[in-house]
């Protein structure tokens, strides 16, 4: 049990005031100019009202729970995972009676197992409380971050100038085309219907949206508008995805060889790829910025933290274990990038 310090007294003890026989009559003694030094009046109206202030909000009962707003904002903003406590109070503040009893019921039995398991010494050297403490003043340094004013436009632009391979875009491919399922039709029968089928889509011109119904079913889509060569080869596999970058837009071609079957594909339009004009990504652009100034300004913060402490070590062992086999590496701290990112595990 923690027992509570005696208060000390608010002012030192000193003797009854007699007037200074020595000094002449009238000149005041240096106790008393130090008693109307408004300074030293200011310290002693403070000392008083913070000594006050430890004993009124200090509950002399350990087994009773005071329930207020706070508190239970606290408890939902951590329960849900919200990252604003306004989020937190709005959602409490739109419950009815009976679930506000229920979080009410919730709170008071979750601080009364947390008092009883810090009375039976239970976090004592527990490194899983250690790290959510720790955990917890990195979401405060990130929550900080939430009161920062949105990025101006010359702050948009110097950062798309600065990261222009992040919205680089890649060679595209607008097509569609018509399958034919070797694993149902055969290998000799696919063949023989793909090339009968693009005989007739290439005399007939068929469109882009016309060869609908034709071939068979295939797994994923019909018809692929500005897909880069990792969307198409997803779908098709890397052999043909690379095929199809080949191909000349505006006529039916094939068959080529998926690893599900045979497909007749008309390429209606090439995108070349390159770097786009700020305008074109403006929203993607702000969205990046601010979370990079978001996780620069919480490393920030955490530096300042850690930077306020001196440290020491001990020498340490070489990096092998007796076995010969290399110790694994931490993380790298200042490679988080948010508090939301930390592995508690490590």
């Amino acid at each position: 049990m923690r027992t509570r310090c005696p208060v000390p007294p608010l002012v030192p003890k000193t003797r009854p005031f007699t007037p200074n026989r020595n000094s002449p009559a009238g000149e005041e003694t240096p106790t008393v100019r130090a008693l109307k030094d408004p300074l030293f009046l200011f310290l002693i109206a403070g000392t008083s009202l913070f000594a006050i202030s430890v004993l009124v909000d200090k509950d002399p009962d350990p087994h009773h729970i005071h329930v207020d707003l706070d508190a239970l904002t606290a408890f939902v903003q951590h329960r849900s995972q919200l990252q604003h406590p306004q989020l937190a109070r709005a959602r409490l503040e739109g419950m009815t009676p009976a679930e506000r009893q229920f979080v009410i019921d919730s709170y008071v039995r979750e601080e009364a197992l947390y008092r009883e398991a810090l009375r039976l010494g239970f976090g004592d050297g527990d490194y899983v409380i250690r790290r959510r403490l720790a955990q917890n003043v990195e979401f405060m340094a990130d929550g900080a971050a939430s009161a920062l004013p949105p990025l101006d436009e010359a702050a948009l632009r110097e950062y798309f100038e600065s990261n222009p391979e992040d919205y680089r875009q890649p060679p595209s491919l607008t097509l569609t085309h018509v399958f034919f399922d070797t694993s149902r039709r055969g290998e000799a029968q696919a063949r023989e219907a793909a090339q009968q089928s693009l005989a007739r889509l290439r005399a007939e011109n068929t469109g882009f949206n016309a060869a609908a119904g034709q071939g068979d079913a295939f797994l994923y889509h019909r018809n692929y508008v500005e897909s880069s060569g990792s969307d198409l080869a997803g779908h098709f596999g890397e052999t043909m995805a690379g095929a199809l970058f080949d191909l000349e837009p505006g006529a039916w071609q094939g068959p080529l060889r998926s690893p599900y079957g045979l497909h007749l594909v008309l390429i209606a339009a090439r995108g070349e790829g390159g770097l786009p004009v700020f305008e074109e990504v403006r929203l993607r652009v702000r969205t990046d910025a601010e979370q990079a100034r978001r996780r620069e300004f919480t490393a920030e913060r955490i530096d300042e933290i850690v930077g306020a402490y001196r440290v020491t070590a001990d020498p340490l062992p070489s990096g092998r274990s007796p076995g010969g086999v290399a110790t694994k590496k931490l993380a790298d701290p200042s490679r988080q990038n948010s508090a939301s990112s930390v592995n508690p595990d490590l």
